[in-house]
């Protein structure tokens, strides 16, 4: 288990952090929040490449309790940018050189198969594939078999094809262990995560469901022909189909004389950010 225990990160007059107290534990969370909110920032905290302004991050295994917790985290950056001349088994090499971790031959190839790299492991990075340099991206942070693993944006880019085989790697090592998805595609949050956490205005609101965050929407999802005539706060969600006819979706703060949606974990996530709840 990693305990946030009342982080505080600023930059100069912005809040990314305030306060914040936050327990994960084996499961799969989806980090949701606006872009500049600070979730790539939140996860350099964990991993300490950026210091905290206060508080603290601890690690506990159950028996005792430590902040030199490095050797349990697997990182995926944002840009994870490489040597393009190395080829992917060298990655896996280099990597391992900078963790100080004895990685033996067999463990390389089986990091690469279970990553569906094998067959690539002796060619140069600039001939892998944006999708294909993802999936290396993981492998590097699974090795030492770490219990914490933090992916930033792993699907940005990424082609139909590519999110799909990387949505099916993600589901094979979340399992026994803490994996944090930070993203701002929901689909991949439903597919994929058990919580979500959202972090807003340097606060962290903790879901323990996609059910618990769409229903945050519960009542506010309308299917309307016009929004000239909506005389409350609402929000547009674009235009939508239902038997044939065209509509506007609307999430609405009052109940209006219109087509009642079930909401989605997008539409709960929305209401949520734009204070409709």
């Amino acid at each position: 288990m990693l305990k946030l225990n009342s982080i505080d990160k600023r930059f100069k007059s912005i809040v990314v952090s305030d306060n914040v107290n936050v327990q994960l534990e084996n499961c799969t969370y989806g980090l949701l929040g606006r872009n500049g909110s600070g979730k790539t920032t939140l996860l350099r905290c964990i991993t300490k490449i950026e210091k905290l302004n206060g508080g603290s991050i601890t690690y506990s295994d159950g028996v005792k309790e430590t902040n030199d917790y490095l050797t349990h985290i697997g990182y995926l950056p944002q840009n994870f940018e490489i040597f393009n001349e190395l080829t992917a088994y060298e990655v896996l090499q280099f990597f391992a050189n900078l963790k100080d971790y004895g990685i033996t031959d067999d463990e390389i190839n089986n990091l690469l198969k279970s990553l569906n790299l094998f067959s690539k492991k002796d060619t140069v990075v600039k001939k892998l594939s944006g999708g294909m340099k993802r999936r290396l991206g993981i492998a590097q942070a699974l090795i030492g078999n770490p219990d914490i693993v933090l992916l930033d944006e792993p699907t940005a880019g990424l082609d139909p094809e590519e999110r799909l085989n990387f949505k099916n790697v993600v589901r094979e090592i979340k399992k026994d262990r803490c994996v944090v998805l930070s993203t701002h595609i929901i689909t991949d949050i439903e597919s994929l995560c058990d919580k979500i956490l959202i972090l807003s205005n340097g606060v962290i609101t903790q879901f323990n469901s996609c059910d618990e965050l769409a229903d945050v929407a519960n009542g506010k999802v309308f299917a309307v022909n016009s929004t000239d005539n909506i005389d409350a706060p609402f929000y547009s969600m674009g235009t939508i189909y239902i038997d044939g006819k065209t509509y506007e979706k609307v999430i609405c703060l009052n109940k209006i004389d219109a087509l009642p949606l079930a909401p989605t974990v997008e539409d709960g996530y929305i209401c949520f950010i734009e204070n409709l709840s």
